[in-house]
């Protein structure tokens, strides 16, 4: 099993320093939270790197925290953050211990910890987002909706899948379906998990539930169990 969206800890702290907080923000030493800039105070009279704000609870993020992007310039109106790869969204970076504003939750992005919106269902992220359903952080995510490679489409060749992508077929089976290598789990694309058996490479694949059934899988795949987690994957 290969995922690297796991959390570090940080999003249950309270600070008592700005260095305790992600780059960009500041520790509101009142309640104890990390503040972006421009979102106030409880009062509504901030400054200084918490800005002016007009009130509210100073520990929520931005509205527009953690939006889609595809480069830095698309996250101007988010102070403090970077479109960041893999995931295309506008975050803040954050390190193990440090506190990251309420509503997010710092996670591990392969080598750079990110503060990642958190939420309870799709309703909570935006059109372009998903809840992320792994099992693998205490807290489910934001994930921007990313249809690639044709990924889990039904296919007899490689030639049936886009780009960098390559038909994978059960044994005896004339139909597979479209995968291809990954790191992480945002390399894969929305309701598939990142896994890896036995030191193989590891692949893109479906989620599925009833452990050694085939009802929820095709072409002929069953679900085969992932060590730890309820769920399984297609294959």
């Amino acid at each position: 099993m290969v995922v690297v969206l796991s959390s570090c800890g940080g999003g249950a702290g309270r600070c008592t320093a700005d260095s305790q907080c992600p780059v960009g923000s500041s520790c509101d030493e009142t309640v104890g939270v990390c503040v972006m800039p421009g979102s106030g105070s409880s009062n509504g009279g901030g400054s200084g790197a918490t800005g002016g704000g007009s009130g509210g609870n100073p520990s929520m993020i931005s509205a527009d925290y953690g939006k889609s992007c595809t480069s830095d310039s698309n996250c101007s109106s988010v102070p403090g953050t970077t479109c960041t790869p893999n995931v295309n969204q506008c975050l803040a970076t954050c390190a193990n211990g440090q506190a990251c504003p309420m509503g997010s939750e710092c996670v591990d992005d392969v080598n750079v910890n990110r503060c990642v919106r958190t939420c309870s269902t799709h309703s909570d992220c935006s059109s372009e987002q998903y809840c992320n359903e792994s099992s693998y952080i205490s807290s489910k995510i934001c994930l921007t909706k990313v249809e690639k490679w044709s990924l889990g489409k039904d296919c007899t060749s490689d030639s049936d899948c886009e780009s960098s992508a390559f038909c994978v077929k059960k044994t005896g089976q004339s139909t597979g379906v479209c995968t291809k290598d990954c790191q992480r789990v945002t390399d894969c694309a929305e309701g598939q998990e990142c896994v890896g058996l036995s030191g193989d490479p590891a692949f893109c694949f479906d989620f599925c539930f009833g452990i050694g059934q085939k009802s929820t899988c095709r072409n002929g795949m069953s679900c085969r169990a992932i060590n730890g987690v309820s769920y399984g994957f297609c294959g």
